[in-house]
């Protein structure tokens, strides 16, 4: 009997067992290395106003769970192709920030390394029939000082050579 049980929890474990999470890229997609680790993410848009358009790269486990958030806002639309400084002051333009989560639960955030030079987005295109922003980013990201100094986390977090294609449709 123990061993019928047994074999019957194997096989509801094994048949319970999530599949690895297929990203949906329809809206936008961002490839990027985070202190080196080559990384993909969802990148989704929405706009604020009819002039400014803000965007999310959604970093998800293998299973599907939000694990990372970096979230860019005030994006003036339509964009203008150029290099701009990341913010992370929230009145200005291109204001960001980084948030380390368990699906719906922070767990720890981040904001733009003081004075870092490397912290830009540049916008490389604007298809206004198919409302596709391209363009590169890189952004160095220091623990938020009211975060919750969590040691898992490491104090700084480097995002280069990230490139993204995001849907922007009104």
């Amino acid at each position: 009997m123990k061993k019928e049980i047994l074999l019957l929890l194997f096989i509801f474990c094994l048949f319970s067992c999530k599949e690895k999470y297929e990203y949906d890229f329809s809206n936008g997609k961002t490839t990027i290395q985070m202190d080196g680790k080559n990384m993909v993410a969802e990148a989704v848009g929405g706009f604020e106003s009819k002039s400014l358009f803000s965007s999310s790269f959604l970093f998800r486990d293998e299973i599907g769970l939000l694990s990372g958030h970096f979230y860019i806002a005030h994006i003036p639309y339509p964009p203008v192709n150029g290099k701009y400084n990341l913010s992370d002051n929230g009145a200005s333009n291109f204001f960001t920030y980084y948030a380390i989560v368990n699906d719906d639960v922070l767990l720890e955030t981040y904001k733009l390394k003081p004075d870092s030079v490397r912290s830009v987005c540049e916008i490389t295109n604007f298809n206004s029939i198919n409302g596709f922003i391209s363009g590169k980013i890189n952004a160095v990201f220091v623990k938020d000082s009211n975060s919750s100094k969590n040691i898992k986390y490491p104090d700084t977090i480097v995002f280069s050579n990230g490139n993204f294609d995001i849907r922007s449709k009104y």
